[in-house]
């Protein structure tokens, strides 16, 4: 049984297209019906959770479960194992148990119907926007006593409600550091770079507040034990190879139409520009820390606090092979800074020289490094979209794997059933 769903893999791995991926999916699903859940994803046109059964190099993604609800927004913690959703009926924010698809609770305190919701690298803390109501809303306690820590409001970033759309949110384990990008319409500013280019198009507004452990990757290497007890990825860079930017208290928006500009929040909740960053396209943070991996047109930066000034460190690039990144990945303990270009190139950082180390290329078009099961493993695009391309640095030679999806628009019931 192994030998054939093998030999099927490999033969659409290869690019056999005699053998139609209906028929692969099917024939993994007949001959494993008790398969493991080796993960969860996301489906936006199922508006529901679907198990990744099997494991990977033999897997595939299975009928959606049943939540006895639609899911408007999903996001999915793998490493414990629940997803922070939205109800699609009455816009209550839930928690989920991943494996099961059932609700397991609700968010107290949670204003209904969040925009766009994003969990912290390990899962402990959650951030939800309003951006009608011009506020971010920081969860803690995930998943066992989900509880609201605090809230920010947008009004010192000057985005207006009705002019503004948020692309990306990102948060830190311990809810203190948030980080958002916002596309907002602004008049022309004419300090600002040249327009026509991709940054007068997709720009960003990033926000970042900071409080609770040092703010620092230096900080993070010493601690024994607690939320700050991880690895330094930073550590080995030498003296001299970064630039260190303190950012100027403007900046926007090339040739009026769209702005960038990016902000750094204190615990007192004002708001400091980030600088000229006018072509952001991924944010992270590490696990532990409050400071911000960016990744910009002109290549990935630290975002920190420095003694009296927020600082922007360049960390690789600027370069005539400076690739366009469309998302970053960092590995459990941060052992690893990870970036998936939209060509389809998955590079791993080499902070002593700067550069950008091709590890894999994937025939797709990346646009997440979703954290799976595992320290290194990425998930790299969505569903809908299929097959799923996940990127295993976890392996002895990092490689590639899909997933195909099952087509059947079946669900799982809460006995485990399938069911049309």
């Amino acid at each position: 049984m192994r030998t054939r769903i093998f030999s099927l893999l490999l033969a659409v791995s290869a690019g056999a297209m005699f053998v139609p991926t209906t028929m692969l999916v099917q024939t993994i699903m007949a001959q494993t019906p008790q398969a493991p859940v080796f993960d969860t994803a996301y489906d936006a046109n199922q508006r529901a959770l679907r198990p990744i059964l099997g494991s990977l190099g033999a897997a595939v993604v299975g009928p959606a479960l049943d939540a006895g609800r639609p899911l408007q927004l999903a996001a999915v913690s793998s490493q414990r194992g629940y997803t922070l959703a939205v109800d699609g009926n009455d816009g209550s924010v839930a928690l989920l148990a991943s494996a099961t698809g059932r609700v397991t609770s609700t968010v107290a305190g949670a204003p209904p119907r969040p925009a766009m919701l994003a969990l912290s690298p390990s899962g402990a803390a959650a951030v939800l926007a309003y951006p009608r109501d011009r506020m971010l809303l920081v969860l803690g306690g995930l998943p066992d006593q989900p509880r609201v820590l605090r809230s920010l409001s947008l009004a010192g970033t000057g985005a207006k409600p009705l002019e503004s759309s948020i692309q990306t949110l990102a948060v830190s384990d311990d809810g203190a550091a948030v980080a958002l990008f916002v596309r907002q319409k602004t008049a022309a500013n004419p300090r600002a770079a040249p327009g026509g280019s991709r940054a007068s198009n997709e720009h960003a507004q990033d926000l970042a507040a900071d409080s609770g452990c040092a703010g620092v990757f230096g900080s993070f290497g010493a601690a024994s034990g607690g939320p700050c007890a991880f690895e330094d990825p930073l550590g080995s860079q030498p003296p001299g190879t970064a630039e260190r930017v303190v950012p100027p208290t403007g900046g926007a928006a090339p040739g009026g139409s769209r702005a960038s500009q990016g902000f750094y929040a204190d615990s007192s909740g004002a708001f400091t520009p980030l600088g000229n960053l006018a072509n952001i396209t991924a944010i992270a943070f590490p696990e532990g820390s409050h400071d911000a991996l960016i990744a910009d047109s002109t290549g990935i930066f630290r975002a920190h606090t420095g003694a009296t000034a927020l600082e922007l460190t360049l960390l690789a690039g600027p370069g005539a092979g400076t690739p366009q990144i469309a998302a970053l990945g960092i590995s459990g303990a941060n052992k690893k800074i990870y970036a998936a270009s939209v060509e389809g190139d998955v590079m791993e950082l080499d902070l002593t020289g700067g550069m950008f180390n091709t590890v894999a290329k994937c025939a797709c078009k990346p646009d997440v490094m979703a954290r799976m099961s595992g320290q290194a493993r990425f998930r790299l695009n969505n569903l809908p979209d299929a097959p799923l391309w996940v990127f295993d640095g976890d392996a002895a030679t990092p490689r590639l794997v899909f997933i195909p999806a099952d087509p059947e628009p079946e669900t799982v019931s809460r006995k485990g059933d399938f069911v049309r």
